[in-house]
């Protein structure tokens, strides 16, 4: 026998229609999204909420080089020899999920400047210091995981310091010319 109107509702995934068995009991499919996280399953009787649920945690699939993110902050320093910014890597699935783990080894490489070496979190994200050189320029931060390039890179822009007295240079060309009234230097 029907034990009334059924609704069954998902925070993740979808569900099918409901099947009615006619004995009080009810059945729907649950089908994974691509996000993970927890799946509650939570339902109406007559249009009144059930006190009970469901969850179904929905786990991060594999590692992806081509999702996993490197960033920047900030993302533009002086190139002063000692600025610094924060690297970070976030190992990603190929549905853009974070994997939840320690992930395998990540190097991070960097065309100027410098980077310490990199701390795994145990949680999917990675973390390096870098610090600027003193050459103007953008300095692009790639990296890889476990021996495969990874995807994305960041870059941080070193700029031009403050103006300074004591780097500022004075320089004449020549230094020599004849006191003629018409050499110029």
């Amino acid at each position: 026998q029907s034990a009334g109107d059924v609704e069954l509702h998902t925070t993740l995934g979808t569900l099918t229609d409901l099947d009615e068995h006619g004995d009080g009991t009810y059945t729907a499919t649950f089908t994974a999204g691509t996000e993970a996280g927890d799946a509650v399953i939570t339902g109406t009787l007559n249009g009144a909420s059930i006190a009970d649920d469901a969850s179904i945690l929905l786990t991060a699939g594999e590692v992806s080089t081509q999702t996993t993110t490197i960033t920047a902050d900030p993302t533009t320093l002086p190139a002063d020899g000692e600025s610094t910014s924060v690297i970070t890597v976030e190992v990603r699935d190929e549905h853009g999920n974070l994997i939840g783990a320690s992930a395998g080894d990540v190097e991070l490489f960097t065309t100027l400047g410098t980077l310490t070496d990199v701390v795994d979190h145990g949680d999917g994200t990675y973390s390096a210091t870098f610090t600027a050189g003193t050459e103007v320029g953008e300095a692009v931060i790639t990296g890889t995981l476990s021996g495969a390039s990874i995807a994305d890179d960041a870059t941080i822009l070193l700029t031009a310091g403050e103006a300074s007295t004591q780097t500022t240079t004075i320089t004449a060309d020549p230094t020599t010319l004849p006191a003629d009234g018409e050499s110029t230097s």
